[in-house]
C-alpha cells in the first residue's frame, strides 16, 4: 500500500498547481471562494484543542442532514465529546453549522494528509466517520491510522464496481483501513465483500439518509413561485432538460410554470438558451422575471421547491447516472417521476415503487403524458412505516457501535 500511496502523492504534487487554479475558478463561479483555503488545510477553528471528539466527513447537504439523529444521540450520551463535520461543498458546511450545530465545521482539506493528521490529534478525534463512499486515499489512510475509521451508508454502484474490482490490489488495503464498513444495501454489501475478500468488518445496515423527515410547513416558499402551480425537474443532467422541455411544451398546459433545478447550477445559463431555442419564454431564478420556464441558478433551493411542487421529476435517472435521492421529495408526500436508471437508490426506489409512488418516464412523450394526467393516490402511510422500521434498526445499530467505541474503557486507541 505505501509504495502505491507514495506514487499517488507524487502525481498529486505534480498536478497541484493546475488543480489549485482550476479548483479556484470553479469554486468562485459557484460562490464559495471565501472558504477555498480550507481545502488546502488553512482552517480557523472556533474552539481550541479537544480531548475527545467524533469527526463526520460528509459530501454535501444530504449526507449532513442524515447524521442529525446520530449527533443528537452523541450529545445526549457524551456531552463532553466534540462534533466535527467536514464537507466537500459550501452548502454542506453551512448545513453542518446551522442544522447540525457542529462544534467545528469546515471544508475537507482535500488529500492533505498532514493537515488531516494535525486536526485529528488537535481535536482528539477518537472515531472518524465517512458518510457514503468518499474514496480519498490520503484521507482514508491517515484517518484509519490515527483513529477508528468507520464508513456509514457505504455504496458501490454496479457501474463502478468493475473498476474497484479490477484494481482491487490498490483498493483492498485501502478498504481494510476501515474498522467497519456499513453498507446501505445487500447489493453494496456483496460488492464490498468481493473487493475486500472477506466479510469481516463489513455489514449491511441500511441507509440513514431516510431518517429525517420534514413537513411542508417547515420550509419557506419560494417567493417568485408562491401561489403558482408548477412542475419541477430536479437534479437534472443533459439530456434530461431537453426531454423535459419538449414534454412540458406538449403536455404542460395546466401548469403556470416549469421549474428546472439542474444538478450543477453553472449549467443554468445554457439551459435557458436551450429553452429559448425551442421558442419557450425562460429566465433564471435570480433574474426575477415573469417567465413560464424558470431555471434555478443558486444553491439551497431544492427542498423548498420540492415542498410546494405539483409534479416532480428527479433527474440523473433518464441520463445514465444511477438516479438521485427521491426521498427528498417523498418526505413531503409527493409522488415522483423518474427514468429507468435508479440503481444508485434502489433501497428507497423499490419500496416507493411497490407503494405506488413512482411514475417511470423514458422520453419526452412519456413526460408529456405524465404531466397531462391526473395524479393518483399512493400508499404513503405504508411506505413511511416500512422505511421508519428499517431506519430505527439501522440507527440503533450505529449508535451501539458508537457507544462501544466511545465507552471509557475503549478511549485508549491503537494507531
Amino acid at each position: 500500500m505505501k509504495p502505491v500511496l507514495f506514487l499517488y502523492n507524487i502525481l498529486l504534487a505534480l498536478s497541484a498547481p493546475l488543480a489549485f487554479a482550476a479548483g479556484y475558478a470553479v469554486t468562485k463561479r459557484r460562490g464559495g471562494e471565501k472558504g477555498f483555503g480550507e481545502r488546502f488545510g488553512l482552517i480557523r477553528l472556533k474552539g481550541g484543542p479537544r480531548s475527545k471528539s467524533v469527526w463526520f466527513h460528509c459530501a454535501s447537504v444530504g449526507e449532513v442532514r442524515s447524521i442529525k439523529g446520530l449527533t443528537e444521540s452523541l450529545r445526549e450520551k457524551y456531552p463532553d465529546t466534540g462534533i466535527i463535520v467536514s464537507t466537500m461543498t459550501v452548502t454542506g458546511r453551512r448545513e453542518a453549522e446551522e442544522f447540525i450545530k457542529a462544534d467545528e465545521a469546515f471544508l475537507l482539506p482535500v488529500e492533505n494528509a498532514a493537515a488531516i493528521s494535525y486536526l485529528i490529534k488537535l481535536l482528539g478525534v477518537k472515531v472518524f466517520f465517512i458518510v457514503d463512499t468518499e474514496i480519498w486515499p490520503n484521507l482514508i489512510y491517515t484517518a484509519g491510522t490515527n483513529s477508528r475509521l468507520i464508513m456509514i451508508n457505504g455504496k458501490i454502484s454496479e457501474k463502478t464496481f468493475g473498476t474497484y474490482y479490477r484494481f482491487r490490489l490498490f483498493f483492498r488495503p485501502l478498504f481494510k483501513k476501515f474498522s467497519a464498513i456499513l453498507a446501505k444495501s445487500p447489493e453494496d454489501f456483496r460488492r464490498f465483500v468481493k473487493i475486500t475478500g472477506t466479510e469481516k468488518g463489513v455489514a449491511e445496515l441500511g441507509n440513514i439518509k431516510f431518517r429525517e423527515r420534514k413537513k411542508i410547513s417547515d420550509t419557506e416558499p419560494v417567493k417568485e413561485l408562491e401561489g403558482l402551480k408548477y412542475a419541477l425537474a430536479a437534479s437534472t443532467h443533459a439530456p434530461e432538460e431537453d426531454i423535459v422541455l419538449d414534454g412540458f411544451k406538449a403536455g404542460g398546459a395546466s401548469f403556470d410554470r416549469l421549474v428546472i433545478a439542474p444538478r450543477h447550477t453553472e449549467r443554468a445559463a445554457g439551459i435557458k438558451k436551450l429553452a429559448a431555442a425551442k421558442g419557450m419564454d425562460a429566465a433564471l431564478l435570480s433574474e426575477k422575471k415573469d417567465a413560464r420556464v424558470i431555471i434555478t441558478d443558486c444553491f439551497g433551493m431544492l427542498e423548498r421547491l420540492y415542498a410546494r411542487a405539483d409534479k416532480i421529476f428527479v433527474g440523473g435517472s433518464i441520463a445514465p447516472i444511477g438516479g438521485h435521492n427521491i426521498y427528498e421529495a417523498l418526505q413531503f408526500e409527493k409522488k415522483v417521476a423518474v427514468g429507468p436508471n435508479m440503481e444508485e437508490f434502489e433501497e428507497i426506489y423499490l419500496p416507493a415503487s411497490e407503494a405506488g409512488l413512482i411514475h417511470t418516464v423514458k422520453n419526452s412523450g412519456d413526460v408529456a403524458s405524465w404531466l397531462a394526467a391526473e395524479e393518483t393516490a399512493g400508499d404513503f402511510a405504508g411506505f413511511f412505516s416500512r422505511i421508519d422500521e428499517k431506519n430505527k434498526e439501522t440507527v440503533n445499530k450505529i449508535e451501539d457501535l458508537i457507544n462501544d467505541l466511545l465507552a471509557p474503557e475503549t478511549d485508549s486507541m491503537a494507531s
